[in-house]
């Protein structure tokens, strides 16, 4: 068998017997203060909960927000709704009547209700307008239409646009004939 590293040195007379002891001791000693004393690398457990309860609070307040500004996109919308309501209330009247269908397009689809011929010739100029509340149709007044249209646009509404004759048209000095309805 072998010797050791310590045994050879003694041997060859370079290193004493005491000497030997007393690296062997120290090498002991050192082994175990550093397995006693093992540090980690990466930064501590303390560390670590601390930056991610930073985090956590960092991401708690951005969905706060988020939220917040939700709710008062939310609450604006139903104030702009509750505005544009009072208006219709206050500067319109129920669209009633059973002379004549008036029809009109929105959103692609044809709309109708009736109404006197009085208030069909008035919305056919373009001098008073629709608005859909509470799945009725309110007569309105143009300029109460558009502060309507300001708050809520999402609320059906129509106003025609008064005719504007074609210069170039053909048939300009034809009269429509007044039972004429399509």
């Amino acid at each position: 068998m072998s010797k050791s590293l310590s045994d050879q040195l003694q041997n060859l007379g370079l290193v004493d017997k005491s000497k030997a002891k007393k690296a062997a001791h120290d090498k002991r000693v050192t082994k175990k203060k550093k397995a006693k004393s093992k540090i980690p690398d990466g930064p501590s457990t303390h560390e670590l909960t601390a930056q991610a309860m930073a985090e956590a609070q960092v991401k708690k307040a951005e969905k706060d927000r988020a939220i917040e500004a939700q709710r008062k996109a939310k609450r604006e919308q139903a104030e702009r709704l509750a505005q544009a309501r009072d208006i219709v209330k206050s500067n319109g009247t129920l669209a009633k009547g059973d002379d004549r269908k008036y029809r009109f397009t929105l959103d692609k689809k044809i709309k109708e209700f009736w109404v006197s011929n009085a208030d069909f010739e008035r919305l056919a100029k373009g001098l008073i307008g629709v608005v859909q509340m509470d799945k009725r149709w309110m007569l309105i007044d143009p300029e109460a239409l558009i502060r309507v249209r300001e708050r809520a646009p999402e609320l059906a509404s129509f106003l025609a646009a008064p005719e504007v004759a074609d210069p170039d048209d053909p048939y300009a000095d034809y009269q429509i004939p007044d039972d004429l309805d399509w």
